[in-house]
């Protein structure tokens, strides 16, 4: 049996491995030494510098490629301290001096154990640390993202460190801010972020939610590809939601650039209160603001509350259609509009009935709220309707009472020979002459003094049949014509097609 057989198995041995709380395998040299490790993967190796097939040198160098977790003791003697120098070029600092004691190698050995030890909950440490950040890190993302388009991020130095942080591209870059365009509740928001994070890898490369939208950076891709894209994020989003959504569209810039590209997706977002929902709008579609209102300014409010009031709903349609034609065409800032038309609609609702117009002005609110002109429109529109349309009920009611006055002042008034329309309108209604006539035409679908007329020949005709001895001159005078029967017998040829006299022979020929 050789020295180092005897030192190897004296080692084995000698030492209380339990103790230390080692397991223990030997070997008799390198090559059998070196299979074990790669099976084995142990935590500790002691060898010796020279062995047979492979020396130690070699097999630290050959498993420090591979296990660089491992740590060597080195065996040497008093003429291989070059080698173990060597040894410690590959990180090496134990060894011990042959021959050795039990105690001496304890004492080595309970240090290995102890910076195993040190070594395990540093891993942990850096691992948990590793994991802490790992679930940090998309918080951070956002935190930074935000900070970098709101302009926040005022020293350099920090930029660069989380752009290095976050891995992000030296390429130019696009921003995407979406708005839903109903029920924008915070969960919907995040579930269009999750999808765009989902359905975008190969391009996203930040996202976060800011207020009410949610705001995408990635990398600078075709327009054609992008518009290929966002539709069909759209439709996802309207399967998965039944939601659609608006989109503004940065032009392209480099990260350093945030602020202005998010100044940039901001503008072409206001857009969106003119060419309405679920549209992408890019800065081609924005627009000079000619800011030219005074001809809103100017608009004739009460020409239209007296239109409103009339029930003329073709003429009041009209109107708002001008109105609104000005605000689309000026392209005036969303906020004045909101101002303009909250104005509109109170002039408007202050023609309804005053038991409605605490209701109608509750809906300010839901005005002030609407996010395109067109919806703003179409609201302003259906009420101004409603009301104009209650208006026109109402007119009719009263109209067609104002009308059966009239016809009851006739009929008990056929007699009265200045009996007239001025004489109706001005003593018992209380009306305009020319708007009670055209009343009147529209009622009864004639004018006034032919009906008159009309009915003053059938009280004659009447007259006549019942009162045969009765002369003409007195039919005359009961039925108005007192001071001119010569002009009666004229009307009533006119309307028979015979003279009250020829009419009356012919109820007496009959009879």
């Amino acid at each position: 049996m050789d020295d180092e057989q005897i030192i190897r198995e004296g080692i084995v041995q000698l030492v209380n491995w339990d103790s230390l709380g080692i397991q223990v395998e030997d070997a008799e040299n390198g090559i059998e030494a070196y299979e074990k490790i790669k099976n084995m993967n142990p935590d500790i190796v002691i060898t010796d510098i020279k062995m047979p097939g492979m020396d130690g040198l070699e097999l630290i160098e050959r498993v420090k490629t591979e296990f660089p977790d491992i740590i060597f003791i080195i065996l040497s003697g008093y003429g291989e301290f070059n080698f173990a120098s060597r040894a410690m070029q590959y990180g090496v600092k134990y060894y011990l001096l042959k021959p050795c004691d039990e105690d001496e190698i304890t004492k080595v050995l309970y240090k290995v154990t102890e910076e195993l030890k040190q070594n395990k909950e540093r891993q942990k440490f850096i691992k948990k640390m590793e994991e802490d950040l790992q679930r940090v890190i998309p918080y951070v993302k956002e935190q930074f993202f935000r900070d970098c388009v709101m302009g926040r991020l005022k020293d350099e130095k920090d930029v660069v460190y989380f752009k290095e942080l976050l891995k992000l591209p030296a390429e130019k870059m696009r921003l995407l801010l979406f708005r839903l365009d109903d029920n924008n509740e915070f969960e919907k928001r995040f579930a269009l972020k999750n999808l765009l994070d989902y359905c975008e890898k190969d391009y996203s490369l930040l996202s976060t939610i800011i207020g009410e939208n949610v705001l995408l950076l990635q990398k600078a891709i075709p327009p054609e590809k992008l518009f290929s894209y966002l539709e069909e994020i759209k439709q996802s989003f309207i399967n998965y939601c039944g939601i659609s959504f608006t989109v503004a569209v940065s032009s392209e810039g480099f990260f350093e650039q945030l602020p202005d590209l998010y100044d940039e997706v901001m503008e072409c977002l206001e857009y969106r209160f003119y060419l309405g929902e679920d549209c992408i709008i890019t800065r081609d579609d924005v627009g000079k603001k000619e800011q030219s209102i005074q001809s809103i300014i100017n608009f004739d409010y009460q020409h239209l509350a007296l239109l409103i009031r009339s029930g003329n709903v073709n003429a009041v349609c009209k109107e708002l259609k001008t109105f609104f034609t000005k605000l689309n065409s000026n392209k005036v800032d969303a906020d004045m509009v909101r101002a303009l038309c909250i104005e509109l609609y109170i002039s408007i609702i202050r023609q309804a009935k005053l038991q409605d117009l605490n209701e109608y002005m509750k809906q300010i609110s839901v005005l002030q709220d609407i996010a395109t002109l067109d919806k703003m429109f179409n609201f302003i529109m259906s009420i101004a309707q409603e009301i104009t349309e209650g208006n026109y009920k109402e007119n009719q009611e009263k109209n067609s009472q104002i009308i059966k006055t009239v016809l009851k002042v006739i009929e008990e008034n056929i007699n009265f020979e200045d009996l007239s329309l001025s004489w109706i309108a001005e003593k018992i209604v209380y009306m305009n002459v020319d708007y009670l006539g055209k009343l009147f035409k529209k009622e009864v679908g004639k004018n006034f003094s032919a009906y008159l007329m009309e009915k003053r020949v059938e009280k004659a005709k009447q007259l006549l049949s019942e009162e045969s001895y009765c002369k003409i001159s007195d039919i005359a005078k009961c039925v108005g014509y007192g001071n001119n029967p010569q002009y009666f017998g004229q009307v009533f040829k006119k309307i028979t097609g015979y003279t009250p006299s020829e009419y009356k022979k012919m109820l007496g020929c009959q009879k």
